[in-house]
């Protein structure tokens, strides 16, 4: 089950219950510290670490140093709806990344 969120109980819930978490908010300064409060609430509940994703985040450098420090197995990238010659090229820049 995916799970994510950013309320009160979604750790606890997250940590119990989820195959995968996905990020949603926290930005990349408190994500650190949530994703490791995910995977002790997962190894108190007896589990294996939760593999995390995050979902739309910015195609930049910086971010995506950050994210591979903080142990994140999947980024979703968010590619605006438009037509083939806006999208291509912003999509060949991310995969250039």
């Amino acid at each position: 089950m995916l799970r994510g969120g950013n309320g009160e109980r979604a750790l606890p819930r997250g940590g119990r219950y989820a195959r995968r978490w996905m990020r949603l908010g926290w930005g990349t300064g408190k994500f650190g510290a949530r994703l490791k409060e995910l995977q002790e609430l997962a190894a108190a509940a007896g589990r294996k670490p939760i593999p995390v994703g995050v979902f739309g985040s910015p195609s930049k450098p910086e971010w995506l140093e950050k994210h591979q420090s903080d142990g994140i197995s999947r980024i979703v990238f968010p590619i605006p709806p438009a037509d083939r010659d806006t999208a291509l090229p912003r999509l060949n820049r991310t995969v250039a990344l």
